[in-house]
């Protein structure tokens, strides 16, 4: 089970840790980044799934990958790098974090 995801420079995010419990539920204003976690969650299952970085921005540059906005909006600075993370319990030994 996924328990915490990191983010950063991820759309509207700079830098959060966010934990997650079997129940999470995301509440905030209009704009808050609610839908932002959820398209982090999305992306890091494609990565997982074995999906290259360049074949996930084609498909959400031709509309074929759910994402709001463009490939490029994926950056909060467009001249840094992102990266998220996601930390998993009842992992095999070994693994647990990606």
């Amino acid at each position: 089970m996924l328990i915490s995801i990191e983010l950063k420079n991820f759309k509207s995010y700079e830098s959060a840790s966010l934990p997650l419990a079997a129940m999470t539920f995301l509440i905030g204003a209009n704009a808050s980044g609610k839908s932002n976690v959820l398209e982090a969650i999305r992306l890091l299952n494609w990565l997982a799934k074995g999906s290259r970085l360049e074949d996930i921005t084609r498909s959400i540059q031709s509309g074929d990958a759910v994402v709001r906005g463009q490939a490029n909006d994926l950056l909060r600075d467009p001249l840094a790098s992102f990266s998220l993370g996601g930390r998993f319990e009842g992992m095999p030994k070994g693994g647990g974090a990606f």
